[in-house]
Order: C-alpha cells, then structure tokens, then sequence
C-alpha cells in the first residue's frame, strides 16, 4: 500500500511536469505530497510518528525506486551516452580533458541537472572514431623538440 501510493504519486508528479507548460518539478513538493497521502491513510512510520519530507525520501530510496539522476542516466546509456570516466579511458585522457572537449563542442555532451548537482554524460559525434581524439605526443627534452634547438 505505501509503495503504491510512492509509485503513484512519483508518476502524478512526472505527469503534471510534463503536461504543464513553464512547470518546473520540484521533488520537495512530490516528496511532501507523499508524506501528507500516507498520513492521510493512516500510515505512521514505526516510531508511530507522521511521515515527513526526510522519511519519504529514505523510504523511496528503500523500496528501490529510482531518482532523477539515475532514471536520466539510464535514457542517456541506451542513447550511448558514457560518463567522462568512461569515455576518457576509450580515449586514453583524462576525465577533465573530456569534459573539456565537451564544453568545446567537439563531443556530445547531455547535461543532468539534479537539485544542487550538475553532471553530464558523453558521446562521440557520428562519423568521428576514437582516434581522432588521441592525445598528442609528449616532446622530451633532447627528443628534437622546438624548445631545446634539436
């Protein structure tokens, strides 16, 4: 019963946003809609105390259901989108220079917001392999590079 009211009111909240023009989906609100859903059914949490903001949030969390951050990164994986990580080991970088390279323009880049975090997740642009992205050589001191007149 209580997950059914999580999953139901979850789904009224995604379904109001996506329905409403210039509605932004505030999981505060969701979560205390929940909070006042399970109080007015009756469910206490088992200090016996009404359910709040943090309880839902936690109960959420354990019944397996997924958040924003997850849901997205999900759609964005069958997309073939990776996360920095991921492509920079593809590509022999670093983390940073991808996200470089993203910010540039250069990769495709899917920006999540999620409440105070922001992260993003990556992808080659069609017709560009892995090679392309190689990074350049180091130049040795004594190896004929421009700064020691070799």
């Amino acid at each position: 019963m209580i997950q059914n009211i999580l999953i139901s009111n979850h789904f009224d909240g995604n379904l109001i946003w996506e329905k409403t023009p210039g509605f932004r989906r505030n999981k505060q609100r969701i979560n205390t809609e929940a909070a006042e859903l399970l109080d007015r059914a009756g469910h206490r949490q088992w200090n016996g105390e009404p359910y709040t903001l943090r309880a839902v949030f936690r109960l959420r969390a354990r019944v397996g259901m997924q958040g924003h951050l997850a849901r997205r990164q999900a759609q964005l994986r069958a997309r073939g989108y990776v996360t920095a990580g991921e492509l920079a080991k593809q590509l022999g970088r670093s983390a940073w220079s991808v996200k470089a390279l993203g910010r540039q323009g250069r990769l495709l880049c899917a920006p999540i917001k999620t409440g105070g975090q922001s992260t993003a997740m990556y992808k080659l642009p069609p017709g560009v392999s892995a090679n392309d992205y190689a990074p350049a050589p180091v130049m040795r001191p004594g190896a004929g590079s421009p700064n020691n007149g070799g």
